[in-house]
């Protein structure tokens, strides 16, 4: 119960942007969970930790630490922490822009997917299942940034299709996948615009959600800096200053 309130709490301040205390509480819940004997239960609190750290303050590489270490604590079985783990190892390989090795973390996060428990898939509302939205989620992201267009935009039909319409969080961040993909491809004045439009759609409360906004940061930290002084550039920085600093 320790474990899963602390990360729960963790989850809750990283989405209002307080990741310093949010750490505090993955840290009791990583503890908690180590003084039980549940192994799946251990992984699963590490696995959400590394998926979370993307939206962190910290390196990637911090990211990909947590991620190989719940896969470690997985131990080859396939649950909700290893599934998580290769989540968090796909999306942080595919930010460091190492393309194939992110595709390969990918299918080995498609083949534990494939040996889930029906119960673990079909939770798709709690942050403890790992429903098919989840998987075709990282499959967006990775895709976005390589700049595949084809199997991104596949993926991230399908996952709209998934999502519920009051899980605007999700939703909100596949449509960010989407301008990564056309900075990928080399239309950053079109990806700033869609980042906008994006943006723009949500109520003010949701727009300051910090993993939308964070999402959006990528997107536009990813521009080059020949594209740097486009007006739609300029707005989309704008945007982001202002709501970061609406949020302070």
């Amino acid at each position: 119960m320790c474990a899963e309130l602390s990360a729960l709490t963790a989850i809750a301040l990283i989405a209002s942007d307080s990741p310093g205390p949010a750490r505090r509480f993955w840290r009791t819940a990583i503890r908690a969970a180590d003084q039980t004997k549940d192994h799946e239960l251990q992984a699963r609190i590490r696995g959400r930790r590394a998926v979370f750290a993307l939206y962190d303050d910290l390196p990637v590489t911090t990211a990909l630490t947590l991620a190989e270490d719940a896969v470690t604590v997985s131990d080859g079985q396939a649950t909700a922490g290893s599934a998580s783990g290769y989540a968090a190892r796909a999306q942080g390989l595919a930010q460091l822009g190492l393309h194939n090795d992110a595709r390969r973390a990918l299918s080995h996060l498609e083949a534990t997917f494939d040996r889930l428990e029906t119960a673990t898939i079909d939770d798709r509302r709690s942050q403890w299942g790992w429903g098919q939205q989840r998987l075709l989620h990282v499959a967006s992201f990775v895709y976005a940034h390589a700049g595949d267009t084809s199997r991104a935009t596949q993926a991230q039909e399908s996952a709209l299709a998934l999502y519920p319409t009051q899980l605007y969080q999700g939703r909100a961040q596949i449509e960010l996948h989407r301008a990564t993909c056309l900075v990928a491809v080399g239309d950053p004045i079109e990806g700033a615009r869609h980042t906008i439009r994006t943006l723009t759609s949500l109520t003010s409360p949701r727009r300051h959600d910090a993993l939308i906004r964070r999402s959006a940061q990528h997107v536009v930290d990813a521009i080059p800096a020949n594209a740097a002084h486009d007006p739609a550039v300029c707005e989309a920085r704008h945007m982001l200053t202002s709501m970061a600093t609406r949020h302070d």
